[in-house]
């Protein structure tokens, strides 16, 4: 093991929705989208003169500030 970051997690299952729907708990069943297109999508933003601010050393209020506004819930029914 190299230590790499390979994913982002982006969803997780609901063990609890599946309880109610299958009556089976689920367990380890996330979502996640590959470092590859975040790469590419942080240098995208870069080349087009987006700033993008590095979050090392700063508290996890500050980190909760600066990101805020950039994440969103997307609900697929």
């Amino acid at each position: 093991m190299s230590g790499d970051v390979i994913g982002i997690v982006v969803s997780k299952l609901s063990a609890a929705k599946m309880l109610g729907a299958t009556g089976d708990i689920t367990e380890n069943v996330g979502y996640a989208l590959k470092v590859g297109y975040l790469s590419v999508l942080i240098m995208e933003m870069r080349s087009s003169g987006t700033q993008v601010l590095p979050l090392t050393g700063k508290s996890r209020d500050e980190v909760i500030s600066q990101v805020r506004d950039a994440v969103f819930l997307v609900v697929a029914k």
